[in-house]
């Protein structure tokens, strides 16, 4: 900041001698241009590069919010999955049987087991 508000005061102080040609002043401008352009240019970069890193991470909030969201629905349609097995279950065995297959959360590892439920 202070480089570019003494570059033109400097500036003018030497250009009011201007009869005499002066060659400070033109040295002035051009060691004011070459150190300029690499400032801009590296600012340049690090604006996009910031950039860049705010849209992947925005990219990487979005998927986030959309796996929870279809991990939620993944939990809805086990749940109905749930509901509808045992639907069907009690239309098929007595429903002491499908309490009793509830409690192990409907898995049978054999048909003895079945068996013993039923007993």
């Amino acid at each position: 900041l202070v480089y570019f508000v003494a570059f033109p005061i400097k500036y003018d102080e030497l250009n009011v001698d201007k009869v005499n040609g002066n060659i400070e002043a033109v040295q002035l401008k051009v060691n004011f241009m070459e150190s300029t352009y690499p400032l801009v240019m590296s600012t340049f970069i690090l604006l996009v590069g910031a950039w860049m890193n705010e849209l992947m991470r925005r990219k990487q909030f979005l998927q986030r919010v959309i796996m929870v969201d279809q991990q939620d629905e993944i939990i809805e349609q086990k749940i109905k999955n749930t509901e509808l097995q045992k639907a069907l279950l009690e239309n098929i065995l007595p429903s002491s049987i499908v309490s009793k297959l509830g409690e192990q959360d409907f898995a049978m590892k054999s048909w003895d087991q079945l068996r013993k439920l039923s007993q």
